[in-house]
């Protein structure tokens, strides 16, 4: 009896915070976070992002923008220290030397826009049919990308997946995803200089499709 009585305290108490600490990693204050990384203005509480054509702000979330996909690679570790010179670089990326040992330098943020656009398929009839995640590239044409740089890979909450191109853009498709927050890293590499860049995109939810 004393046993019961203590599992029901036990999920009483901390319940309430597992439901605060969901709604906190959705809102800065009153203010959404935003779905990107990229800033356009910053102040004591970080980097936000002003939509002109939305009229609204959004909060970066510095945080999860700073967990950056980077090694180890063939037994070598990220650099420490970002403002290392490149010494090094192949299709792995571009290298240099810390500690008088070899580190991967971590990738630059990406300034090529895109949008993104997901969805899921909740059709009884094809209980089989995952999510599919389609980013469509804004101001250049996939053909022009495609001779500059090569998409390494993608991350989805942590999970790598393969993207591929068709003529709307950059996708990939997964059973392992979340419905209404997916984060999500693209991996590309400069073709002439080896030069690796990231794309993240947070918190995105799905629309359904039937």
């Amino acid at each position: 009896m004393k046993l019961q009585i203590f599992v029901i305290v036990i999920v009483t108490l901390v319940t309430p915070m597992i439901i605060i600490a969901q709604s906190e990693e959705k809102m800065f204050g009153k203010y959404p976070y935003c779905t990107e990384c990229k800033y356009n203005y910053k102040d004591d509480d970080g980097d936000w992002f002003y939509s002109h054509s939305k009229e609204s702000w959004c909060k970066v979330d510095e945080k999860k923008c700073q967990e950056i996909s980077c090694g180890p690679v063939r037994g070598f570790s990220c650099c420490n220290d970002t403002s290392i010179k490149v010494s090094y670089s192949d299709t792995d990326g571009e290298w240099g030397v810390e500690n008088k040992k070899w580190c991967l330098i971590e990738p630059s943020e990406f300034d090529i826009d895109m949008s993104l656009y997901a969805w899921h398929d909740e059709n009884p009839l094809s209980p089989d049919y995952g999510a599919m995640f389609s980013f469509k590239l804004i101001d250049i044409s996939n053909a022009d990308f495609m001779k500059k740089y090569d998409t390494v890979y993608a991350e989805l909450n942590g999970n790598q997946v393969d993207p591929y191109f068709d003529p709307i853009g950059i996708r990939f498709e997964t059973y392992t995803y979340d419905r209404n927050n997916n984060n999500i890293t693209l991996i590309f590499r400069e073709k002439k200089t080896n030069k690796r860049y990231f794309k993240k995109f947070l918190n995105v939810a799905l629309d359904i499709t039937w």
